[in-house]
């Protein structure tokens, strides 16, 4: 068993896997803020439209290119990580 822990370090596959596990970690990380952020701004959107005024028009428009932007970042890592466990 020693041999096959002496053989990875050499190798470079251990840290090549550890970069990875990293890489995974942050992205995974990262989808779940996106994922609180859009359920936050899906909230105030909501409560948003239930109370539109004439000068709120423009917060509305923000808010919803916001969601937006989020979401698409969200669904973006979202299938970059489902295209990953597609390939392995």
């Amino acid at each position: 068993m020693a041999d096959a822990n002496n053989y990875f370090q050499e190798d470079g596959t251990s840290s090549k896997l550890e970069t990875l596990q990293k890489q995974h970690k942050k992205k995974t990380e990262k989808i779940h803020e996106l994922k609180n952020q859009i359920e936050s701004l899906k909230s105030r959107l909501d409560e948003t439209k239930n109370v539109v005024s004439k000068g709120s028009d423009e917060s509305m428009k923000k808010l919803s290119e916001n969601y937006n932007q989020l979401r698409d970042e969200y669904n973006l890592l979202l299938g970059q990580k489902s295209n990953k466990k597609q390939v392995n």
